[in-house]
């Protein structure tokens, strides 16, 4: 009795893949099965491509954020490089005002990458530190003793703590080719 059973489920089960096979990889596709795969098309069109496509959007933006980022970075670094020297063969006020002005643009950019990239923060606290300290050797040099080696090293551990995380940021783009070169 139980063989007679299992022989005519095997039996169903077989008609049943075997219509479904007929339906899907026959000649007619019935109605019926037509209207489903529109209307499932269409719901998919409608709901599902545009939140890819917000998806793909938002990540451009950030991207193109960080790279502007990256950049304003990479110009203040490059003109304080420029600035500071002059200020410490000259020690002229306008030299130092210079300074103090790209320092703060800078520490700015590193605030607005702080709250981009968030995995990076201990970077940029990093360089944000040694930014104040470059600062703070600009506002007291050539009083209280500060003599150009120190505000030249700060100034070193300021471009290299710039590159590190300059290198890092693009890795973390998706552009590390570009922080290879």
């Amino acid at each position: 009795m139980n063989k007679e059973i299992d022989d005519a489920t095997t039996v169903k089960k077989n008609s049943i893949w075997c219509h479904l096979w007929s339906v899907f990889c026959g000649e007619k596709i019935p109605v019926w099965l037509s209207l489903i795969l529109m209307v499932a098309g269409a719901a998919t069109t409608y709901w599902l491509a545009p939140r890819i496509n917000h998806s793909f959007e938002m990540q451009s933006v950030k991207r193109q954020f960080i790279l502007s980022n990256l950049d304003s970075l990479n110009v203040n670094t490059q003109r304080l490089l420029k600035v500071v020297p002059k200020l410490l063969d000259g020690n002229d006020d306008k030299s130092r005002a210079e300074a103090l002005e790209i320092i703060t643009a800078m520490q700015f950019d590193s605030v607005r990458l702080n709250y981009t990239i968030p995995n990076r923060i201990d970077e940029i606290l990093e360089y944000q530190k040694s930014l104040e300290k470059l600062n703070v050797n600009i506002l007291r040099f050539p009083s209280d003793g500060y003599r150009s080696e120190n505000v030249m090293n700060t100034l070193k551990s300021v471009s290299f703590q710039a590159l590190q995380l300059y290198r890092g940021i693009l890795a973390e783009t998706g552009i590390a080719g570009a922080a290879n070169q």
